[in-house]
């Protein structure tokens, strides 16, 4: 991940430096909270083994246990979420600003980014109000899908097309 976001940020940044960065700095943060989240998982497993100290808890006490890493999981999930919505946003705008792949494919990023934008803040206006699913269609939960429709098709074309190098504009020569 490291290297691609790397790359992403050395061939974009001549195309707007600073939303380059944010969305370097989104894609950091993403990754590091679906890490933590990927971590706290492990104490399901630590709870549910029962070693040491947690002999005293009855079964039932320690499933009740083991249970709230997996629902504080979604927490992290959707935190990350809204970090790759983000990220993949803003480099979407600047892969079609820089003309680098298909047009369909960045504004299709464009979108995608914006569906898993709302479905972050509906996951959040679930977590603060559990009452707002009785307001709103659950499936708007389900939107990050095109996200990583776009993220494999991207992958794809960058793995087997090469880059088309346009004319970069003078003024983004001179700030690299």
């Amino acid at each position: 991940m490291t290297v691609v976001l790397a790359a992403f940020y050395v061939i974009l940044r001549l195309f707007g430096r600073t939303i380059a960065l944010v969305a370097a700095v989104s894609q950091v943060l993403f990754a590091g909270a679906w890490a933590l989240g990927a971590a706290r998982l492990l104490e399901t497993l630590r709870l549910l083994n029962g070693i040491g100290e947690l002999r005293t808890f009855t079964e039932d006490q320690l499933q009740a246990l083991a249970s709230l890493p997996v629902s504080i999981f979604w927490d992290h999930y959707y935190i990350g979420l809204l970090f790759w919505a983000v990220s993949t946003t803003l480099f979407s705008y600047l892969w079609l600003k820089s003309r680098h792949i298909p047009r369909a494919l960045a504004v299709f990023g464009i979108v995608s980014g914006a569906l898993a934008t709302l479905t972050a803040l509906s996951a959040f206006a679930f977590i603060a109000d559990p009452a707002f699913s009785n307001d709103a269609n659950p499936w708007w939960l389900s939107l990050d899908s095109p996200l990583a429709i776009f993220q494999i098709a991207l992958s794809v074309l960058l793995l087997v097309k090469p880059l088309r190098l346009p004319a970069i504009p003078s003024h983004a020569q001179a700030q690299a």
